[in-house]
């Protein structure tokens, strides 16, 4: 059914901290900690997904631990996470027989127990030798796979490469929303703030504020897991479609090369245009939701035939430039190659045009990284794909009743 092409309702949570826990009693505070965090994620998520029904398939909604399982805070988690009923997934750097060397005696049965009872276990192909690297790699594929990162943190810097400081920090990078509860008061979970990146220096981790986790994680759980909301109006977006009045098609080179060596096929290709045409010729038959769909089908439609032309515009920019360099270099090097042969006596001609030609190519090339043409090509291109499985969706109906703006009225 085309329902099941909808995401799965899923809440991946990552988990890390400390290996070494003070005492039994701590050990015992952090375990009904991280459980009460995960109780308070199960009971938001339903709720939460009800609000973004459209976006989401019918399946009962799951919250997923996923951890390394290292002996210590992520033990606990996964004992927590058994206690209650949730799945769970574990990414270990290591085959398991390699793997288990890592516990002691004590907590080596403990960790077989909770491997056993696992949804799935990820074994990475890491070696002893590399030490932390082969640590970071599981790290690296944990936050990759998770919406929320909770980590029991003592709020300071890691000690070693891989530690619970180093995940927070990467976590931190990567945008991924953290809860932390701290070791000396497990039973007081806390959201640290969002960080603002730029382009010089990641924030520092332990440099960022915390505020108390709210009981309620209902609207929490939606801005993880729900599209963007509306009251952002898709700024980016508009961007993009802001610059086509800018647009120059001043760079001819590749157009002519395909003129000149190949012959370009008419292909007909039906597009979402034949969809949206069918859409509006409809729309007064069709009630409700589905005439709804139409006029969003068409809004989209539009979108996306405006964003092909600037990945086409963009896309020729590139390729003209790569063209121009190729040919610079075969004219200069044609050129030196007859003065060479033809005019021994001026050999120094040779490499005055072959360093004229390089100059010319770097230019170039500096050039086109400095308006970005390939960027903004493969920018333009995946926001047409997307946009073309938008539409593909609202053709289908698959959307429900959610409006759908673009924040295109500005265009008008």
């Amino acid at each position: 059914m085309l329902e099941e092409l909808l995401p799965s309702p899923v809440l991946a949570v990552g988990l890390t901290g400390h290996r070494d826990i003070a005492s039994e009693a701590v050990a015992r505070a952090i375990e009904d900690g991280i459980a009460t965090v995960l109780e308070g994620l199960q009971r938001g998520l339903a709720p939460a997904l009800a609000q973004e029904a459209p976006f989401f398939s019918a399946a009962t909604p799951i919250v997923r631990l996923i951890t390394m399982g290292a002996e210590g805070t992520d033990l606990l988690g996964m004992r927590s996470a058994h206690r209650y009923g949730f799945q769970i997934s574990c990414v270990i750097p290591f085959p398991w027989n390699e793997y288990r060397k890592d516990f002691s005696a004590a907590a080596a049965e403990v960790a077989a127990e909770a491997f056993s009872g696992a949804e799935s276990l990820l074994e990475l192909p890491g070696r002893r030798e590399e030490g932390p690297r082969a640590y970071e790699r599981a790290n690296d594929v944990i936050l990759s796979n998770i919406d929320l990162l909770v980590a029991v943190w003592s709020g300071g810097r890691a000690r070693g490469r891989a530690g619970t400081g180093d995940v927070v920090q990467a976590a931190v990078v990567k945008g991924v929303p953290i809860v932390v509860i701290d070791p000396q008061s497990p039973n007081a979970p806390q959201l640290l703030a969002a960080a603002s990146i730029d382009d010089f220096e990641a924030p520092v981790a332990s440099d960022l504020a915390r505020r108390a986790l709210p009981t309620e994680l209902t609207g929490f759980i939606r801005g993880i897991l729900g599209p963007p909301s509306r009251s952002l109006n898709r700024q980016g977006f508009i961007d993009l479609m802001n610059e086509m009045p800018r647009s120059r098609a001043w760079r001819f080179e590749y157009p002519l090369l395909l003129k000149t060596v190949a012959r370009q096929p008419a292909v007909g290709r039906r597009s979402w245009a034949t969809a949206a045409n069918a859409a509006r010729a409809a729309d007064k038959a069709l009630p409700g939701s589905a005439s709804a769909n139409a006029k969003r089908l068409e809004i989209v439609v539009h979108a996306r035939k405006t964003i092909d032309r600037l990945a086409v515009h963009y896309g020729g920019k590139f390729r003209s430039s790569s063209v121009s360099q190729y040919l610079m270099v075969l004219f200069g090097t044609w050129i030196s190659g007859v003065i060479g042969l033809l005019i021994p006596s001026l050999a120094t001609a040779s490499i005055f045009v072959q360093l004229l030609v390089n100059g010319l190519v770097l230019a170039d090339g500096a050039f086109r990284a400095r308006h970005r043409w390939q960027e903004r090509w493969l920018d333009y291109r995946v926001a047409a794909e997307r946009l073309r499985w938008l539409g593909f969706r609202y053709a289908f109906g698959l959307t429900g009743a959610r409006p759908l703006q673009f924040g295109l009225q500005r265009q008008k």
